[in-house]
């Protein structure tokens, strides 16, 4: 995980097993940078690409996971976010399960869930925008 870490300047939190948020195995992280939606699916697609392939590619772990093709359904990626003003402009959490990634502020109380979309959705905004900055560059 330190590749995730390095290359989008998150710290790795730490990674749970099969039972927890019904996936095979999650991994979590913290960005010290504020993240509008935007930024946080930018995050979140890049984190569970780079973690599937290296689920997917790596001898090392083929001994731990049951179901040696794992897709974007079987793995679960959150980064907490920071937003200590409680603004609820920025993204506290962004998560994903089962295939789909959900984006909540931070209310004082509790966390607010003001965005849901499927793995797909975010991935295919991702392309486009990417694809729009490389024509404007």
């Amino acid at each position: 995980m330190r590749n995730i870490e390095e290359k989008y300047d998150l710290d790795f939190v730490g990674s749970y097993g099969e039972i927890l948020y019904n996936v095979k195995i999650l991994i979590a992280f913290r960005s010290y940078s504020p993240m509008k939606v935007d930024r946080a699916r930018e995050l979140v697609v890049a984190c569970t690409e780079e973690f599937l392939k290296y689920i997917n590619e790596s001898e090392e772990l083929r001994q731990y996971v049951d179901v040696y093709s794992s897709t974007v359904k079987d793995v679960g990626v959150i980064i907490y976010g920071t937003d200590e003003n409680f603004s609820q402009i920025y993204i506290a959490c962004v998560f994903l399960s089962r295939g789909n990634i959900q984006y909540y502020v931070n209310t004082r109380r509790s966390f607010k869930l003001i965005h849901e979309e499927t793995y797909e959705e975010g991935l295919e905004i991702v392309k486009q925008e990417s694809t729009l900055r490389n024509k404007t560059s």
